[in-house]
């Protein structure tokens, strides 16, 4: 299993799946949504869920694995869109945050009927202990990614 083309067939496997989750995701998306607007979203809800009345970005940042930059490119983003208003702290030191507005609120409800739908179709035609156990090996093939990443970067450092 350890030979360059065995390898190099599956690491094009792996990129080539990646790819077509993606397309997949591109067809059955939100109106212009991208999925890291969907995810805070989610977040939010949570949150709300929880008691909380603000998604801070440090925590989104922080839950997502995203830089505050990034985390501030979504919030822009939701803004936008009237799902959420972005709100600070203060003058703005003491954190910034993330309020639902109703459109968002309306928005994910609507979403959420649609992914119950999608998904529980994709759960019935593979079974529940099956896509338990595939989103295990995500989870796990996720940290490798990142892993391997962070190798990458360190590399390009030294």
């Amino acid at each position: 299993m350890n030979n360059g083309f065995e390898l190099f067939g599956l690491s094009t496997e792996l990129i080539f799946q990646r790819f077509l989750m993606d397309k997949e995701r591109r067809n059955n998306f939100y109106n212009g949504l991208e999925l890291a607007d969907y995810i805070a979203l989610k977040v939010m809800e949570k949150d709300c869920i929880d008691g909380k009345d603000k998604t801070y970005l440090k925590d989104l940042a922080t839950f997502m694995r995203i830089s505050i930059p990034q985390a501030s490119s979504i919030a822009s983003s939701l803004k936008d869109m009237g799902y959420a208003l972005w709100k600070h702290d203060g003058k703005g030191t003491e954190g910034t945050y993330l309020v639902f507005t109703d459109n968002g609120r309306d928005f994910l409800k609507n979403r959420e009927d649609n992914n119950r739908e999608y998904y529980g179709n994709v759960i019935a035609e593979l079974g529940e202990e099956k896509t338990a156990k595939i989103l295990e090996d995500m989870k796990a093939l996720v940290n490798a990614m990142e892993h391997a990443s962070d190798k990458m970067r360190k590399k390009e450092i030294e």
